[in-house]
């Protein structure tokens, strides 16, 4: 189901309601609920996913060709660009509680702005900021016309830098910076002279602003003078970009077909995630790494989880002694193949993520009377084997399952555990028919269905071919 890509595979791609592809927007993550919002505009919908199951959380509709969300601690303000109003939408009921009709025409870009509590709204026809209170009652507070003035495109989706306090608004050709108390542009970066500019993302470790156009190329500007340090070839034109300051990577929308990934260390793009053409908006989760990509044509997300994460598991058996044995170790995996023919290669079996708080310990046994393997994510089981069976040989941590199945949905393979009365062996799979097969009695008979052992990931296309 899934590929490998430049260190990222495929874990799920998440159909979304509705029946209309086309130009969707802004795809925003929220660290507070755990949760990705994006602006489904042609189905005039706003779509909320769980990012903890990859699932539907919520769909919030009649929200006209919806284009920036912004996400406080409480609200998603969303441009709703048919009836030219910021529409404020609870976090945890999904209920619209708000519309402001902001001075500007056509809302596009909308940012939170933590140190004055305000929203931001950029709008393109009118060419103007307009700045609303994040709390209720939601009223304006203040507009300020953007230059160039008047503009040929407009304004793009503004950012806001807290390291600096500062608004950096993207609008034809050049940035414009803002001071969000005083509402004063104090800088203005003419940065192309071809094209336009597109939003930009803030590393805070380099201090680097990566800007986006839309002439093949960011451009890796200093946020302090302007200057333009660097520029990075790219496929085509993007749009949003978002950042994962820990995994040094930044990840930008490019229409022709691709999510770029630049490394912030040596500002250099280092591979992409295969999209359709004419993606543009996407996001990132720091916390799991996993990036949300949203193909507005096909109506669907594609997640992307950095490889590293998931380790392969291979399944051997034994037809001598019944064993089946499963191990991410490679070096284990490589002496079974050449040392030991009794021991069959029957495949990849899922994939074990990394320890987490979300992970927990699976232990691995052999029994050396029957010579079996036998797993258990259990420490009271663990502790009564080395108390009580003296043949059980304890071998460790064998690799890492998920503590709660419903964090990978379906995603998730989940292992069912057999024991057979009259051979003593147990044997481990997640296979649908194979369980049916051994609950049925055609594997032979003797096998009790003891429960859920564990659950991993389900094993990709990428994970095969390791």
């Amino acid at each position: 189901m899934a590929t490998s890509t430049d260190g990222y595979a495929l874990l799920k791609t998440i159909n979304l309601p509705g029946t209309v592809g086309g130009h969707g927007d802004i795809v925003a993550f929220d660290a507070d609920t755990k949760t990705v919002w994006l602006a489904q505009s042609p189905d005039n919908n706003v779509v909320v996913i769980d990012t903890t199951t990859n699932t539907v959380k919520a769909t919030i509709p009649n929200i006209g060709n919806a284009n920036g969300i912004a996400l406080t601690p409480q609200y998603a303000f969303v441009a709703d660009v048919t009836n030219n109003t910021t529409d404020v939408i609870d976090k945890h009921t999904f209920q619209v509680v708000a519309q402001i009709h902001q001075t500007g025409t056509t809302p596009d870009g909308v940012i939170y702005i933590p140190s004055t509590n305000q929203v931001a709204v950029a709008s393109d026809d009118a060419n103007v900021l307009d700045f609303i209170n994040a709390s209720g009652p939601f009223t304006q507070t203040a507009s300020i016309q953007l230059q160039p003035n008047p503009a040929v495109s407009g304004p793009d989706v503004p950012l806001y830098v807290p390291q600096k306090d500062l608004i950096y608004q993207p609008d034809d050709q050049q940035m414009d910076v803002i001071n969000p108390h005083t509402g004063a542009i104090v800088n203005t970066f003419n940065l192309v002279s071809t094209g336009t500019v597109k939003p930009a993302v803030y590393d805070p470790v380099t201090n680097h602003l990566l800007v986006g156009t839309t002439n093949n190329q960011l451009l890796v500007v200093n946020p302090d003078t302007g200057a333009i340090l660097q520029t990075i070839a790219i496929p085509g034109s993007v749009d949003q970009g978002t950042i994962d300051v820990s995994a040094r990577l930044a990840f930008f929308g490019d229409k022709a077909g691709t999510a770029d990934i630049v490394n912030l260390d040596t500002n250099q793009l280092v591979g992409g995630l295969p999209a359709e053409k004419n993606m543009h908006t996407l996001d990132v989760d720091p916390t799991t790494h996993d990036v949300y990509v949203y193909e507005n044509n096909r109506n669907t997300v594609d997640v992307y989880g950095p490889q590293s994460q998931l380790h392969t598991e291979y399944r051997f058996f034994n037809p001598t002694t019944g064993d089946h044995l499963i191990t991410a170790d490679v070096n284990e995996v490589n002496q079974l193949i050449k040392n030991q023919p009794s021991y069959h290669y029957e495949g990849v079996v899922g994939a074990s993520p990394d320890k987490s708080a979300d992970t927990q310990d699976v232990f691995r046994f052999v029994d050396t009377a029957t010579n079996s393997h036998f797993y258990t994510t259990s420490t009271t089981e663990r502790d009564q084997i080395l108390k009580t069976q003296p043949s059980y040989h304890f071998e460790g941590v064998a690799f890492e399952a998920y503590t709660n199945p419903s964090s990978v949905g379906s995603s998730g393979a989940t292992f069912e555990r057999f024991f057979n009365t009259n051979t003593h062996e147990h044997t481990y799979t997640a296979d649908p028919n194979e369980i049916s097969a051994i609950n049925s009695g055609k594997e032979g008979a003797g096998w009790v269905d003891e429960g859920k052992a564990f659950t991993i990931h389900v094993a990709t296309d990428g994970l095969l071919h390791v």
